[in-house]
């Protein structure tokens, strides 16, 4: 029963791609489990890295704070939780989570470390393509002259281009959260709110108004307002292109 519990536990830290691995503090000896040789690129059937080959594959931007934080939890006890990237041998990068728990001996003094990596790597690297996209996005919509904007379904605005601010003589920060109408003004959502319930209806509309630039003399502008759909065919919100025409 202890080899099929051995059997079990490796399976389910190969499914969660969660390694482990022990340090002895007086030996400075490190013990690997599979996932962890697995994570980091080690050929199971070769002898595991020394602690000293084990700091070489820890990402040099990442590898002193590692070791200062490894030395912290030594020192005092406490666990840590860190983010770090490792470097395989096919000099692979993987992004990892480290998680670290201090065994104390009988005199209280730190024995043993025992921690887990989780490998983050595909959530990393979607995150890191999101950021990507979102600064992409940003420079697109930042060199076009017309207002550009995501509203959600409560008529907030949650994304607005540069030309926002200068339209509306508001920084970006201070227009998102607000309704519509807050910026815009009473007098001018007033004709456009027909079109804008309208669009959160789900219909695309397109429309002629006068919008006040900067709060001087009114601008005539052309609008289209294009809703955004969820997997339910439900309206979440829509998108608005505002060009100047005058």
């Amino acid at each position: 029963r202890v080899a099929e519990t051995t059997t079990a536990l490796n399976e389910a830290q190969r499914i969660a791609q969660l390694g482990c691995w022990t340090l002895d503090v007086a030996t400075q000896t490190v013990t690997w489990s599979s996932e962890l040789l697995q994570i980091f690129g080690v050929d199971p059937n070769q002898p595991p890295p020394s602690n000293e080959e084990c700091w070489l594959m820890i990402h040099a931007a990442d590898r002193t704070q590692m070791q200062a934080t490894l030395e912290t939890t030594i020192a005092t006890g406490k666990p840590y939780f860190l983010e770090y990237r490792v470097v395989r041998p096919s000099a692979e990068i993987r992004y990892v989570l480290g998680r670290g728990e201090a065994v104390t001996n009988a005199e209280g003094h730190v024995a043993k470390v025992i921690g887990t990596v989780l490998d983050i790597t595909e959530r990393k690297l979607a995150e890191i393509n999101l950021h990507l996209s979102k600064t992409r996005l940003k420079i697109i919509t930042d060199s076009i002259p017309g207002c550009i904007s995501y509203v959600d379904a409560d008529q907030r605005y949650r994304f607005v281009n540069r030309t926002y601010e200068t339209w509306f003589s508001l920084r970006r920060e201070d227009i998102l959260g607000r309704t519509v109408k807050d910026v815009i003004g009473p007098e001018s959502y007033a004709r456009a709110r027909a079109h804008i319930e309208a669009t959160l209806r789900g219909e695309t509309i397109t429309y002629e108004m006068t919008l006040p630039y900067q709060g001087n003399p009114t601008r005539y502008v052309s609008g289209v307002l294009v809703p955004d759909f969820n997997d339910q065919n439900e309206v979440n919100g829509y998108y608005a292109l505002i060009t100047d025409i005058t």
